[in-house]
């Protein structure tokens, strides 16, 4: 049987982005059929060690992120047409709004299916964007911000959630909740910057700590190497502000917080946490409340975005209102006073994600639309 050439192309791979994370998961489940022949075309800044054992093509265009410019544009495109020809590609899986230019692009010069995935609210270059034969979205609210702010009809956009699967080892978990703990550990995950909220995590702690020095903090990151360019304006200033201040609030309290850096899914922290907080300020999905999930763990998080498609207030887990620490505070205390609450809606939350997050879901989605582009029909 003929194999299906396909292209997956997306900048900084594996440097702190779910999208990278996404973009992996899809190839390594690909690769386990041998319907697809794969091309993995990323820029040479990005770290691509996980692909190592990967029976892949791996081709190097300049799409870096930061440093964009016509002249850099024009030697990918040049670049990209020709890898195009000579590999008779059939499909291109793009993954950042920069890349999906080069592809729409490239498809006037060379007959080709083209879809994206999109994993970030944009803004901005509205004749220039969102114009490949599909637009995939990773959460409803992503859906809606695109049909609102680039006026795209809802019949061209599909949502897929991400998906998760299980880690390597197994997670031991305490079945008996009757016992109430002395002290409990809230995690957060997460690369420190503006839109990620740990310094309202640590507000909300100040509060916490009080009257109840028994609930621990612990914080895995690190910085960004790239720039984070928010929906807002004066990028660099609260990217600044937001630096200080978090800085201030690690000094006042590196006593009390146990900090930790990770290149990879921390489970292992995940599996000693009880309870795993995401304070986001911007949020287009939120993988952490799946992988916190996916162990059994209870999850508090801000009630923005795809966060709100993952956790249910008070069936899988609670939601605070955006920025609101004292809110937020006052949750982890109540749920370190009714501990059976920790264990039921971390419970419930690995039931929902069994049900429509899995990798499992998430591949069969995507392989449905892959063979639909190949056969011109249009998506459900």
């Amino acid at each position: 049987m003929e194999k299906i050439n396909i292209v997956f192309i997306c900048p900084d791979i594996g440097l702190d982005f779910g999208r990278s994370r996404i973009v992996h998961q899809i190839v390594a489940n690909l690769i386990k059929n041998n319907k697809y022949e794969i091309t993995l075309v990323t820029n040479k800044n990005s770290n691509l060690d996980e692909y190592k054992n990967f029976n892949i093509k791996i081709e190097y265009i300049p799409i870096s992120i930061n440093g964009r410019n016509p002249i850099q544009f024009s030697i990918a495109l040049l670049k990209f047409i020709s890898l195009l020809r000579t590999n008779k590609i059939q499909i291109i899986h793009s993954h950042h709004r920069y890349s999906d230019l080069l592809v729409y692009v490239s498809s006037k010069f060379v007959k080709v299916k083209t879809l994206t995935t999109v994993h970030s609210y944009t803004f901005g270059f509205n004749k220039f964007s969102y114009a490949l034969d599909r637009i995939i979205c990773v959460s409803n609210d992503l859906k809606k911000h695109l049909e609102n702010e680039f006026k795209i009809s809802s019949e061209k956009l599909k949502v897929i959630y991400n998906g998760i699967s299980q880690p390597s080892f197994k997670i031991e978990k305490n079945e008996n909740t009757q016992i109430k703990k002395d002290k409990i550990t809230v995690l957060c995950v997460g690369r420190f910057d503006f839109d990620k909220g740990q310094d309202i995590l640590i507000n909300a702690f100040e509060k916490i700590w009080e009257t109840e020095e028994r609930i621990n903090l612990v914080l895995v990151g690190e910085y960004s190497p790239n720039i984070i360019k928010y929906a807002l304006k004066n990028n660099d200033e609260i990217r600044k502000k937001f630096r200080l201040n978090f800085e201030k609030l690690l000094d006042q309290n590196h006593k009390k917080i146990r900090l930790l850096t990770s290149k990879s899914t921390p489970w292992e922290e995940i599996s000693k946490a009880d309870i795993v907080v995401i304070p986001s300020r911007i949020e287009t999905f939120g993988l952490v409340a799946l992988e916190a999930g996916m162990s059994g763990k209870c999850v508090v998080a801000s009630n923005i975005g795809g966060l709100r498609e993952i956790v249910n207030e008070n069936k899988n887990g609670l939601l605070f209102e955006k920025e609101n620490f004292n809110e937020l505070s006052e949750k982890i205390f109540y749920l370190y006073e009714n501990q059976n609450l920790i264990h039921k809606y971390g419970t419930e939350l690995l039931k929902d994600i069994m049900d429509k997050f899995t990798i499992q879901i998430m591949m069969k989605k995507y392989i449905e639309i892959y063979n639909k582009l190949l056969q011109n029909e249009y998506l459900d």
